[in-house]
């Protein structure tokens, strides 16, 4: 058997009775026990109590100061385990955040980048179709105002060959006229003619009869 320190008045002996329990708490305290159970003895004997120690559950009080170690060291590592893992938790979350925020931010911009191209694009579709619509209307000008020319143009050539037309008749009415009225004058200048032909024929025709019938008459005489 050994003593444990602070206990120099305990005596050696054989601190247990016939059925293996300590008689009183100052000769367990002398017994061959481990530090464990020096301190369950000590605490009986500060309580006034009789530490029961036998046969069967002599560590008892050992095992459950042991256990108590344990259950503070097993507290301990699940604390320290709950708190490693709610930091991990943390870190996760954060970085889940971050990336949720630059997966957003992305989405964002991803989404103000195809706004932009469909406002691109639906603003190049309006110009080109503006574009055409202006080109199409300035065709349809150019091909109204070519068929208003040229439908001017076919009434200026119209109404130049119908005035060339009946200037040409009047010219052509004017110069039947003046010839018509020129052999007409002609005629009558003929008929003149011929009038005083006869004239003077019966006058040169009568003057010779009395001519004749004048000599005859003075030759009777």
């Amino acid at each position: 058997m050994e003593y444990k320190k602070n206990c120099d008045t305990l005596s050696e002996k054989n601190s247990f009775d016939a059925e293996g329990n300590a008689t009183n708490n100052q000769e367990l305290k002398a017994g061959p026990y481990d530090g464990l159970q020096y301190c369950n003895i000590l605490k009986a004997e500060k309580e006034e109590i009789q530490y029961a120690l036998d046969k069967h559950n002599s560590d008892s009080g050992a095992n459950k100061c042991c256990a108590w170690k344990v259950t503070a060291i097993v507290f301990i590592i699940l604390t320290v385990l709950l708190l490693v893992i709610a930091i991990v938790i943390g870190v996760i979350w954060l970085r889940e955040s971050d990336i949720l925020a630059v997966s957003q931010k992305t989405s964002m911009e991803r989404a103000k980048q195809r706004q932009e191209e469909e406002e691109q694009k639906r603003m190049d579709r309006e110009r080109e179709i503006r574009a055409e619509e202006e080109k199409k209307r300035m065709d349809r000008e150019r091909e109204v105002r070519a068929e208003e020319e040229k439908k001017r143009m076919d009434r200026e050539r119209e109404v130049r060959a119908e005035e060339e037309k009946k200037r040409m008749d009047l010219d052509k009415k004017i110069r039947q006229e003046e010839e018509e009225k020129r052999q007409a004058m002609l005629e009558e200048v003929k008929a003149q003619c011929s009038g005083g032909q006869i004239v003077s024929i019966s006058s040169i025709s009568f003057g010779f009869i009395l001519s004749v019938l004048l000599v005859n008459h003075l030759m009777d005489y």
